[in-house]
């Protein structure tokens, strides 16, 4: 079991434009999913997360 890396994955609620992603991502976690209200920010955490799932 040497070397194996674990990925936690995580849920980002009310994430906004992805700030806090950001800091997931640095930590080693991977975000399955992320949701907001505001368009505007889930359009800008589209733009900033190709890899992650918006709602």
């Amino acid at each position: 079991m040497k070397n194996k890396k674990i990925s936690i994955k995580v849920t980002d609620l009310f994430s906004g434009c992805g700030g806090l992603n950001e800091g997931f991502k640095d930590a080693g976690f991977k975000t399955t999913v992320s949701n907001y209200i505001w368009e505007p920010a889930g359009k800008t955490f589209s733009r900033n997360n190709k890899d992650s799932n918006f709602i």
